[in-house]
């Protein structure tokens, strides 16, 4: 990550993510930013550091809306990524969920295999086994 006020932005998106962790987060944490902020002081590692393990787990927690518009994710994006539990920035809540309708829909239509109409097709025109 670069030495700029995007990369300490990125690198506080990706901190929150790791201080989450189940099992010895500060450890992580610190491995996090060795790897991706080598340039970051060590006085600045231990305040951030401290600093979210002060944080509720709440706090430290950012919403599905948050992560989209700090990533700038548009909704193209988010299908070709199929980031589903980022928002986009260039979608409503409305418009998200008509879309996640269509993609359930879609999933049981594939699921069971052939649709009503050619179901319809099909017993429409075999003979009745009750006379005729």
């Amino acid at each position: 990550m670069p030495d700029d006020d995007a990369g300490r932005g990125d690198l506080w998106l990706l901190l929150q993510n790791v201080s989450l962790a189940p099992s010895d987060p500060d450890k992580k944490m610190r491995h996090v930013i060795e790897l991706w902020a080598p340039w970051l002081p060590e006085d600045e590692t231990k305040e951030r550091i401290e600093f979210l393990k002060l944080l509720t787990t709440y706090e430290r927690t950012p919403t599905a809306r948050d992560l989209g518009e700090r990533l700038r994710l548009t909704n193209a994006e988010r299908q070709r990524l199929e980031l589903w539990p980022f928002k986009p920035i260039d979608a409503t809540d409305e418009e998200i969920a008509m879309q996640c309708r269509a993609r359930r829909n879609e999933r049981r239509r594939a699921k069971r295999g052939r649709t009503r109409a050619e179901y319809l097709a099909a017993c429409l025109s075999s003979t009745k086994p009750w006379g005729g």
